[in-house]
């Protein structure tokens, strides 16, 4: 089928969409290669729908040139914007289509901490992670590289279920700095899953707890480790954690995944 419908919206899996935008504002094929990404589509309660499929790739300078600026979308995003809704509008028949220029845009990645305790890359996430010993929680999401990345394989990889536990985050070289969300300490694709909120929340619960067992104790919050964080939270929680990382390469051979 060319989209996988959800209860509140679809996901496309034709790039045929993004390959007529193209062609219709004259973008250049590169013979190098390219990259279409798929576009979601929501359902709002009022029934009207939602399209969620511009992307725009730039470089780390320009990307930090936008936070500063408090991520508002740069002049040629709005110009894009507008081209696209004038697009929508010929191509449906239809003046009620409307693009909404965001207040605020949704920045993928820019940079990631380099030293930490004990880094986790894409080659260890498709393998299931870190070791049950050493980690707090488990987590599984698609390796999302929309746009691509420039260097990184963008071979269609299987969803991994990973473990993983606090290290990522702590930096080997301050003692009492951690950084939790896309610049923890992920290196290459582990990135385009290390993003997602929902394991950014669990793991930032995590360092919390860490930084109360270090200030107990009296010692660096970059010498705790994941197993004593997961004592405690059982301590505190009465439950015991369910750790489900796997290897899903299924003897595939992933060895160029960083």
């Amino acid at each position: 089928s060319l989209y996988q419908a959800s209860a509140d919206g679809a996901y496309h899996k034709s790039i045929a969409f993004g390959a007529a935008y193209k062609l219709h504002r004259n973008l250049p094929f590169s013979l190098e290669g390219f990259f279409l990404d798929r576009s979601n589509i929501c359902r709002l309660p009022d029934n009207s729908l939602s399209w969620n499929g511009l992307l725009f790739k730039y470089q780390v300078e320009e990307l930090l040139k936008i936070e500063e600026n408090g991520r508002r979308p740069n002049q040629e995003m709005q110009e894009e914007m507008i081209a696209f809704e004038a697009w929508l509008r010929e191509l449906s028949g239809k003046e009620d289509v409307r693009v909404i220029i965001p207040q605020e845009i949704y920045i993928r990645h820019t940079l990631s901490i380099k030293d930490v305790i004990d880094p986790l890359t894409g080659q260890e996430i498709i393998q299931g992670g870190t070791t049950p010993e050493n980690s707090i929680g488990s987590f599984s999401y698609n390796f999302d590289l929309r746009g691509g990345v420039n260097g990184l394989s963008i071979s269609i990889l299987p969803i991994p279920v990973y473990n993983f536990g606090i290290e990522n985050t702590l930096a080997s070289n301050v003692n009492n700095l951690a950084i939790v969300g896309r610049s923890s300490g992920y290196v290459g694709m582990a990135v385009s899953v290390g993003r997602i909120q929902t394991v950014n929340i669990y793991q930032g619960q995590g360092v919390g707890v860490a930084a109360g067992i270090a200030k107990q104790l009296g010692v660096p919050l970059n010498t705790i480790t994941s197993p004593q964080v997961r004592k405690t939270l059982e301590n505190l929680t009465g439950l015991t954690t369910q750790l489900s990382g796997r290897d899903v390469t299924k003897g595939v051979d992933y060895s160029k995944i960083q």
